[in-house]
């Protein structure tokens, strides 16, 4: 993150700007807006710790356990499957609600349990922030919920923010931020 820092009281002069870490950008203010061109979540995931199904039940095993950060897509589901999944990992294709380990009984590869509703347990993509909007306008001042936004979007915690927000607006916008 870019922020920007008065020298003196209002003035025909800009802002200083100085690249911080954004271990210390807390209380400082932004110089530039954040934008997204990426919905968040970038994908369906489950909302909780679960088995994704399709078709109605019982449901019999044929694929591995789907986790939170897993990093190739899980293969879609047939009628009839489910998979066991973590909350937060991507919902397989296919997949048309999510039933809670709760009410599941899983014996052997079968898992039975009461029929979800249609995306019941899922949060879609882009339930968070929808692509395209700023999230936050320069200007805006840096604290925690910033903070865990621009970590939320892959800002690693030890970059230079300048440069990670170059590339974050490069890889989300497909440009430079000028």
């Amino acid at each position: 993150m870019v922020a920007g820092a008065r020298t003196g009281a209002r003035g025909p002069h800009a802002p200083a700007r100085r690249r911080v870490p954004l271990t210390r950008a807390a209380g400082l203010t932004s110089a530039e807006q954040l934008c997204t061109g990426q919905a968040l979540p970038a994908f369906d995931t489950a909302a909780m710790d679960a088995y994704a199904v399709a078709g109605p039940g019982p449901w019999l095993m044929s694929a591995d356990a789907v986790r939170a950060g897993a990093v190739e897509a899980p293969g879609e589901l047939a009628a009839g499957e489910p998979v066991e999944i973590s909350t937060g990992a991507q919902v397989p294709r296919g997949a048309e609600a999510v039933l809670p380990l709760e009410y599941a009984v899983r014996s052997g590869a079968t898992v039975r349990g009461p029929a979800p509703a249609p995306g019941k347990y899922i949060r879609r993509a882009g339930e968070d922030a929808a692509a395209g909007p700023c999230l936050a306008p320069a200007g805006t001042r840096t604290g925690p919920a910033l903070l865990a936004l621009l970590a939320l979007l892959a800002v690693a915690p030890e970059a230079d923010v300048r440069d990670a927000l170059d590339s974050l607006l490069h890889t989300y916008l497909g440009g430079g931020h000028g």
